[in-house]
């Protein structure tokens, strides 16, 4: 099972690489869940403002005593759930009417790519 320094609390994934804010407060692997944290959950108008304002920095993780989360399918299937649910959530109500769980399983993983 392979071993990751920190769990990004967007998706629950490892990650020995991504954007620390506050000094380890949390932690987000990619610049797309980034820019939605800085856009839906901050004053800051931008990737670039917030940066600049030392409100978070990028970072590798690379000494093995860092690597202690280990990724198992259980976390990654409920991770997947996690942040379905944090996706339906920021949507529009109307939006969700006559839709099957599939299908919008499947917008959900469209819109992460």
């Amino acid at each position: 099972m392979k071993k990751y320094a920190r769990q990004c609390d967007v998706t629950g994934q490892g990650m020995n690489e991504g954007f620390c804010i506050g000094d380890g407060a949390m932690y987000i692997k990619s610049e797309k869940h980034m820019s939605e944290h800085i856009t839906n959950d901050t004053e800051y108008d931008s990737l670039e403002e917030a940066y600049e304002d030392d409100y978070y920095y990028y970072t590798t993780w690379e000494d093995e005593d860092d690597f202690q989360y280990e990724e198992t399918p259980v976390n990654a299937s409920a991770e997947f759930l996690r942040s379905m649910v944090a996706w339906m959530n920021r949507r529009p109500e109307t939006l969700n009417d006559g839709k099957t769980i599939d299908q919008l399983i499947m917008e959900y993983k469209n819109s992460e790519q």
